[in-house]
């Protein structure tokens, strides 16, 4: 029998010699320990005070990633804009990687190194060709009716991953194309937790960057002979009219080491 056919053989048969140099009456106990991937951390464990970004939701500048000048003026493209989605993104990277949040206090300024990062990360949470900010403007044209109704269909599958302990990022459809067609007056937020209230009602823990380090800001979903889908509660701000509410596409990613400061051990609890 040729070498190739007793090796197919061999590995049909369930057969493995040792790897080379390694003699096959080596000791088990002799073997190199395998390597084990820690379990990923259940966002239970979440909390926008340790784990979310100290600095509120507001840069300055273009939001273009080539500006335009005078051009974007003619656009209506805002010189004050949010990355709400890349800092939702970017606070479940950090916590997913086991990694401290960065010390700002402020918002970074473009082409800071932290600012590269978010605002990388919220082209990423709009998806492939911008897939999520097309939804947003589909959603934008319904009536309160069929947001609330595509709403409590998305309910199901956002409790299921949240009572897992993983993350949900969530899109807030905040306004109508009849009233503010642009769609950068909606939101994003990271649910990281379900809350309790009454019986058919929904509540999330969400982290919302427009309100950093508030641990009970939270989406109230559902409430039965409401019209609209539901609202956002932060305590001592005026609740939110949300108008739809559908889950975004989220893929972690391990920010850069010199993003974190060198110790912080109280964020890796």
């Amino acid at each position: 029998m040729r070498p190739l056919a007793i090796a197919a053989v061999a590995v049909l048969s369930g057969f493995q010699p040792p790897e080379p140099n390694t003699p096959a009456s080596t000791p088990v106990a002799q073997q190199p320990a395998p390597t084990s991937t820690p379990a990923p951390r259940s966002f239970a464990d979440f909390r926008p005070s340790i784990h979310g970004f100290r600095f509120v939701n507001s840069f300055t500048g273009s939001p273009l990633p080539v500006r335009l000048g005078n051009a974007e003026r003619s656009m209506n493209v805002p010189n004050r804009f949010g990355l709400c989605g890349g800092m939702s993104f970017a606070a479940a990277d950090f916590f997913l990687a086991r990694r401290d949040r960065p010390l700002a206090d402020v918002p970074p300024a473009q082409g800071d190194p932290l600012y590269d990062f978010l605002y990388g990360r919220q082209v990423a949470s709009l998806g492939t060709l911008g897939v999520m900010a097309t939804k947003f403007m589909e959603w934008m044209r319904l009536s309160d009716d069929e947001c609330r109704r595509r709403t409590l269909d998305e309910l199901p599958e956002i409790t299921r991953r949240l009572a897992e302990g993983k993350p949900e990022h969530l899109g807030l459809v905040l306004t109508s194309a009849a009233r503010n067609p642009e769609p950068w007056h909606n939101h994003q937020v990271l649910a990281y937790a379900l809350g309790e209230g009454p019986e058919g009602v929904t509540v999330i823990r969400i982290y919302d960057p427009n309100y950093p380090e508030r641990d009970d800001a939270t989406l109230v979903l559902g409430t039965p002979g409401e019209s609209i889908a539901g609202t956002r509660v932060v305590p001592g701000k005026r609740p939110t009219i949300v108008r739809g509410v559908f889950r975004m596409s989220y893929t972690p990613v391990k920010p850069p080491e010199s993003l974190s400061p060198p110790t912080a051990p109280a964020a890796r609890q």
